[in-house]
């Protein structure tokens, strides 16, 4: 055997990040009552100390632009044996969709843009059949509306920032000037003001006059293509929609929650026209707004007021009159509230709440054309509808409506009568990579994948194609008994958990609620009791709630609300039990992990920063962990080191650089190993070998270190055609890590990457500073020793710094026609007689 040794060098990172403006609140209606949406709200601000700060979101993805510059120019990546990625999906399943926008595409259909609540902008040329994503400035921004200059189809707006409760912030408006190839924040949008822009509207007749419409209850317009802003008004409550009338720009109308506004001067001034005689109520709850295209006197306005109101006006706003209520259509209104007027029949209205429903008689009656129940299998929209989009080429002959939901977008072949399960067609293919995970698991083989989704529930799939959806509602996370892989597991709202022992039927085994208040069914709610063979405890969880599987005992599940649960025999409902009470504060369990060889078991909280440990798996706990020298806030994530419990690594939340903690003795002392600019770290894991290896999932991306986190590298870094770049999930808020394999050459390490708005996402090739190459093998290529590369270069391009290539074939590997330069450290084991020519 003969070794040959390629040493490269290093340089150090040492840039500074801006520290940006404090963060307005936002304005909202106090009279909401709580729902699952506000609930993840607050869990996802406890996540982070507070407000999201996107001045620091932005510096960071200029950061780690400069880092990737660097270490390829350093030539020693230190990325943690990473190299690509590759997307797993779901594209048959999307997440949540606010923002739709249809030009032609020259050849007779229909060119599309979306814009997704997570993942920002994706393009489709071909009617909805294909999606790829646009030119991503940053696409963990929250896309909230797309607008196209009617006279120059070259020119498009994107406003960020989902100011309807549960949502992303943003970083102002975005503008394309080449037809949505590529966008450029306006400058004058950069500032808090902007963070949360609800809807953009175009004049149609002076196209260089914008307005915007913002949750901090703000009226905008620029009249220079947004090169200036100027504040309109200030509204009661958060400003929601905005819409100007197709046939006079001097009349406009911004729906607030509540309220409505209108201006007859081009958006000089604005008047609150609610609560007078013949007007909408002042209670009105969210409202929408919608014109006739064919008679824009005629104006419709959609309530979230007992469960959903239309109203109408016949005389361009000035007097209103009540068309149908409390027919709940719109349970919950004020977060998918959408309207539509077809454009040729002023009396056919279609309005979207959780269904779509349908009036031909201006709204008097509803006939629902949608259920959600069938948007699995294809054959209707799904739940939370927030856009209907006409066809370009609609006409009473192509009635074609497309529809963006929480489940991505969907086409009404025809809108006038299509049925709740007929008629519809699900455009997300493939290839729309904007669903939101919270957290996931993946068979040894990559078989299955499995994960927790917001809006979709539970899913489980193995390609882009072929994920299905196991429950609806919220999903969180998932876990595979590694014994018996076809025992399962996965929670969704408020901890209700729930195991399949077939792989495939999942059934409710706990409901960890909120309250339980019926003491016929549970006499002792605090301590909880099993009814229905479902155990039920009144334990205030949080939305999404955490769990896991034991690493050490298949059997054994650890579940964190207010107090920690233990289930040791495989979770039979007669056999849960407290493993800890609640702390002082009664701040939420955030983060579990318990020790792949010992009885160590850690617990993380939410806001206080507080830490615990047990060594006797649970039976006692430590106290508080943290030194003080960590922040007091939430501890997003734990991980034990895989040979030595008293080894840990932790993550705290917030937009600073001291969010990864190290202690190698237990807890005793804390070594801060934070990355070297301000960022909101969510998930920490090692590697399961190289144990200096680290990886960080942030709300940018994904970071590695192979020395204990002292230095950081951005990951993974790859050569393609000669040019090093960054690939998978990068500039993506990362939810959690996690590893598919045993570290076997049959099933090596990869790393998998649950993102919140761009998919699951998995290292490939292994996660391994192992790579083989047979120049005479023919299939399947991954650089694993049964599938191994068949040149020199493509083990190269793939492998991490410092991997080890095994060229198991001999004779002459002729490399000479795919020269290719050395910019990593690396080692060439050399196998029997094969020689490499450089």
């Amino acid at each position: 055997m003969k070794t040959q040794s390629i040493w490269c060098l290093m340089i150090l990172l040492l840039i500074s990040c801006i520290q940006p403006p404090e963060q307005l609140p936002l304005k909202k209606n106090e009279n909401e009552k709580a729902t699952n949406a506000e609930s993840l709200q607050q869990w996802r601000l406890m996540r982070r100390g507070g407000m999201y700060d996107m001045g620091k979101l932005m510096e960071g993805k200029k950061y780690a632009d400069r880092m990737l510059k660097l270490q390829a120019d350093s030539k020693d990546s230190r990325d943690g044996g990473l190299s690509g990625w590759e997307w797993k999906g779901p594209g048959n399943i999307g997440g949540r969709v606010r923002a739709i926008a249809v030009k032609s595409n020259g050849q007779g259909g229909d060119e599309i843009f979306v814009g997704a609540a997570g993942g920002g902008i994706w393009h489709s040329t071909d009617n909805g059949s294909s999606w790829t994503a646009v030119n991503d400035f940053l696409p963990s921004l929250a896309i909230t509306s797309i607008q196209i200059d009617p006279a120059n189809d070259q020119v498009m707006y994107a406003s960020t920032g989902e100011g309807f409760g549960g949502g992303l912030p943003g970083a102002g408006i975005f503008k394309s000037i080449d037809g949505g190839s590529t966008w450029d924040q306006l400058p004058s949008t950069n500032n808090d003001e902007f963070r949360w822009v609800n809807r953009i509207a175009i004049d149609p007749d002076t196209t260089s006059t914008l307005f915007a419409v913002t949750a901090y209850a703000r009226i905008w317009r620029s009249d220079d293509a947004g090169n200036t802003w100027t504040l309109r008004d200030s509204t009661v409550y958060s400003a929601l929609d905005v819409k100007i009338d197709p046939n006079n720009s001097n009349h406009i109308l911004v729906g607030c929650n509540p309220g409505l506004y209108e201006s007859i001067n081009g958006g000089d001034t604005f008047v609150n026209i609610t609560g007078g005689n013949d007007q909408l109520p002042s209670n009105s709850g969210r409202v929408e707004i919608a014109f006739a295209p064919s008679d824009s006197s005629v104006i419709y306005a959609s309530l979230a007021k007992n469960k959903g109101e239309i109203w109408r006006s016949i005389n361009g706003g000035s007097t209103w009159t009540l068309r149908n209520t409390g027919t709940n259509h719109l349970d919950q209104g004020w977060y998918n509230n959408s309207l539509w007027v077809n454009p040729e029949e002023p009396e056919e209205i279609v309005v979207g709440g959780v269904e779509i429903w349908r009036s031909t008689n201006g709204g008097m009656t509803l006939t629902q054309i949608s259920d959600k129940d069938y948007y699995p299998n294809g054959t209707s929209a799904h739940a939370d509808n927030h856009i209907f989009v006409p066809s370009t080429n609609y006409t009473s002959d192509n009635p074609i409506v497309y529809v963006g939901n929480d489940g991505g977008i969907q086409k009404a072949n025809n809108i006038w009568t299509v049925t709740l399960t007929n008629g519809w067609t699900n455009l997300c293919g493939t290839t729309l990579g904007i669903t939101q995970f919270y957290g996931g698991a993946a068979m040894n083989d990559g078989s299955v994948y499995m994960g927790g989704t917001q809006d979709n529930g539970s899913l489980m799939g193995s390609t882009p194609a072929a994920w299905v959806q196991k429950v609806g509602g919220d999903g969180a996370y998932a876990a595979i008994n590694p014994v018996n892989t076809d025992i399962r597991y996965h929670n969704i709202n408020y901890n209700t958990m729930r195991k399949a022992t077939n792989g495939q039927t999942f059934n409710t085994l706990a409901r960890f609620t909120l309250s339980l208040t019926d003491t016929l069914i549970c006499p002792d709610p605090y301590n909880g009791c099993v009814h229905q063979g479902i155990w039920r405890v009144s334990d205030n969880p949080e939305l999404i709630g955490r769990f896991i599987l034991d690493p050490s005992d298949p059997n054994t599940l650890w579940v964190g609300n207010k107090r920690l649960w233990k289930n040791a025999s495989a979770m039979d409902p007669y056999q849960w039990q407290v493993a800890k009470d609640t702390v002082p504060g009664k701040a939420p369990i955030e983060s579990i992990d318990a020790s792949d060889n010992a009885d160590a078991i850690w617990v993380g909280y939410g806001w206080t920063g507080r830490i615990e440990r047990s060594d006797n798996g649970g039976s006692s706990w430590s106290g508080n962990l943290n030194t003080g020298d960590m922040p007091d806030n939430t501890v997003t994530d734990i991980d034990i080191h895989p040979t030595n419990s008293a080894k840990v690594l932790l993550s705290i939340g917030g937009y600073h650089q001291d969010g990864i903690w190290y202690t190698q003795n237990n807890g005793a002392t804390w070594q801060n190993r934070s990355l070297p600019f301000d960022m909101q770290v969510n998930t920490i894991l090692w590697h399961p070998v190289y144990y200096g290896w680290i990886y960080a999932g942030t709300d940018v991306g994904i970071f590695a270190s192979e020395d204990y986190g002292v230095t950081w590298s951005v990951t993974p870094l790859y050569q393609n055609s000669g040019i090093y770049n960054n690939e998978g999930p990068v500039y993506t808020e990362v939810s959690e890590l996690f590893w598919q394999g045993d570290g076997t050459p049959t099933y090596p390490y990869r790393l998998c990457a649950a993102t919140h708005g761009r998919g699951l996402w998995v290292s490939s090739p292994p996660v391994n500073d192992v790579l083989y190459v047979d120049k005479d093998y023919v299939g399947i290529e991954d650089g694993s020793f049964t599938r191994p590369f068949n040149t020199f270069q493509e083990a190269y391009n793939s492998g991490g710094n410092n991997a080890i290539i095994k060229v198991l074939s001999a004779d002459t590997h002729d490399e000479i026609l795919n020269p290719f330069t050395i910019k990593k450290q690396i080692t060439i084991e050399l196998l029997d007689s094969a020689i490499i020519i450089e």
